[in-house]
């Protein structure tokens, strides 16, 4: 095998927080530490990063199957049934959706966390609220700016 060196760096494995669409490259059903089934899902981004997420079939984290489900457009019908088994998780492979990403800090590592799964609807509300708190930072930057300017001045 030939290789040509080309002093690469190598690519950041921890995204910057924000809102990602993420494809679904493994997803297998396991059991938790705690003994609660749990779907393992492995996702990644355009630029190859991965992400890892576990959801835990328990009473507390079924809005996030629900969302999970909503973001890869894979819900049933409201109120309806499904078989949460390997094969329907295999049917997720290859799936797309918009996921928020976090960054936290993890046995004195940095690494990625999915805070939330976005359907379509979702992403626009948040993309919304995101543009309005940028919009007010950045009026509040020019606010300190030009007041910073009017006391240069007066001194």
């Amino acid at each position: 095998m030939k290789y040509t060196y080309k002093n690469r760096q190598p690519v950041s494995s921890v995204l910057e927080p924000g809102i990602y669409t993420l494809t679904i490259q493994e997803a297998r059903l396991t059991t938790s530490r705690a003994g609660n089934e749990m779907l393992e899902i492995k996702m990644r981004g355009s630029d190859n990063n991965f992400v890892w997420d576990y959801l835990t079939f328990t009473e507390r984290a079924m809005w996030k199957i629900d969302s999970f489900l909503s973001c890869f457009q894979m819900q049933p019908g409201m109120n309806e049934t499904i078989d949460f088994d390997q094969k329907f998780a295999d049917s997720l492979i290859g799936e797309s959706g918009d996921v928020q990403i976090s960054v936290v800090e993890y046995e004195g590592k940095k690494k990625n966390d999915v805070d939330m799964y976005l359907s379509p609807q979702s992403k626009s509300s948040v993309e919304k609220l995101l543009k309005k708190i940028e919009e007010n930072e950045d009026a509040t930057r020019t606010t300190m700016i030009r007041s910073n300017k009017r006391n240069m001045i007066a001194r």
